[in-house]
């Protein structure tokens, strides 16, 4: 039984030596970057800056989030509520006493790895951005800003799931998978409860 007890500690030793903390310890350390918020823009910049060889540190007001809320489809209604992500913010285009009224709009936005990402409904929308990207080529007189160019780029992180690789307009080896969404789900019965409140 002894030998037992002393092989279960050393494993829970060994268990423990491996883990690391979750914030490991910075109070003396130097970083050549810190990058604030670890969403869609803080991500790729602290990835990049880290990939080219600097030392980053990256701080976000949340943490690595997992749950049904985050991970199953159609849950993205009660993602944007969940008190583990929400920021609770509201948006006010306009200062107090201005000449037009005070409109609080709510912006749902996400704290943890992944920003605002993380409520992103697993919806991927990139067809019907192009007139967004083409205005944004015009208004800079920047032709880098357009819909067949940004589609290079999209075409480059894509791993399409449901069409053959012959398809011109979308890629096969990038990181971001795309398919198609069964709608099987959409005739369950059991399909109106996901979107109860907490």
């Amino acid at each position: 039984m002894r030998g037992v007890l002393t092989f279960v500690s050393l494993c829970i030793l060994v268990l423990q030596a491996a883990c690391l903390p979750a914030c490991p310890d910075t109070s003396r350390a130097e970083f050549d970057f810190v990058v604030v918020g670890a969403g869609v823009g803080g991500g790729p910049i602290a990835a990049r800056l880290a990939e080219s060889g600097f030392s980053v540190l990256v701080v976000d007001a949340g943490h690595e989030v997992v749950s049904v809320n985050t991970t199953i489809l159609f849950f993205f209604v009660r993602a944007v509520g969940d008190p583990q992500l929400e920021l609770n913010y509201t948006l006010n285009e306009y200062s107090e006493g201005a000449k037009f009224p005070r409109d609080d709009s709510w912006y749902p936005r996400a704290r943890g790895v992944g920003g605002s990402t993380i409520h992103n409904a697993m919806v991927n929308n990139i067809g019907v951005t192009n007139r967004d990207f083409d205005n944004l080529a015009d208004m800079f007189n920047d032709p880098s800003w357009s819909s067949k160019n940004m589609r290079n780029y999209f075409k480059r992180i894509e791993h399409n799931l449901y069409l053959d690789e012959s398809n011109p307009d979308h890629g096969f080896h990038g990181w971001l998978k795309t398919s198609l969404n069964p709608t099987s789900v959409l005739a369950n019965p059991q399909f109106a409860g996901m979107f109860r409140p907490f």
